[in-house]
């Protein structure tokens, strides 16, 4: 991702850290995200997958999708050390074999909804390193960048924006989200 340096005197007018955000990263990001192709997942054990991108030892951000009669958002996360074992982790909490010490909220939340379903799931990705981002006045992180794209595309199973959708089943009228026989309506 190419990021642009902006001087002091254009960050004072960004009043705010999320203000000076949005103007600096989130074109760059939504264009990253826009342009790329979806990549499957591809279970091959109960913890790994493959796919035809390799992102092992992968740095950034990426996003889970479901995919079936249309593409939806299912989750937004943060990799800082490896994205491939992000998602694994993933895998393994909806498989029921992830350790004691590892936990994915996100997953549990599928769970409840897709059951141990792996299919159908696709991810795109950003390269990034907190050594990349601007400096300046405000200083960011990876994680900085990730809540703004939670912000902005509400995935369905991050945290910060599970608690505005309701799950209910295919034979309720007025569909906001179809997903295979579930239907996602928001509150």
């Amino acid at each position: 991702m190419n990021l642009v340096w902006y001087s002091p005197i254009v960050q004072k007018y960004c009043w705010n850290s999320e203000n000076f955000l949005k103007a600096a990263y989130l074109p760059f990001l939504e264009q990253e995200i826009e342009e790329q192709n979806f990549h499957p997942i591809t279970p091959t054990s109960l913890r790994g997958f493959r796919s035809d991108v390799t992102v092992s030892n992968k740095k950034g951000i990426y996003l889970i999708y479901k995919k079936t009669n249309q593409s939806v958002l299912l989750y937004v996360g943060c990799a800082t050390s490896c994205i491939y074992g992000r998602i694994t982790r993933f895998i393994a909490q909806v498989n029921g074999t992830i350790r004691e010490d590892e936990n994915h909220p996100a997953a549990k939340k599928y769970v409840n909804i897709f059951g141990n379903d792996l299919n159908d799931l696709y991810f795109k990705y950003i390269l990034i390193e907190d050594s990349n981002l601007l400096e300046g006045t405000f200083h960011h992180t990876v994680f900085d960048l990730e809540n703004l794209l939670i912000k902005k595309y509400e995935p369905l199973f991050n945290t910060e924006t599970f608690y505005k959708y309701a799950f209910v089943k295919q034979d309720v009228p007025k569909e906001i989200i179809k997903i295979g026989n579930v239907e996602i309506h928001k509150r």
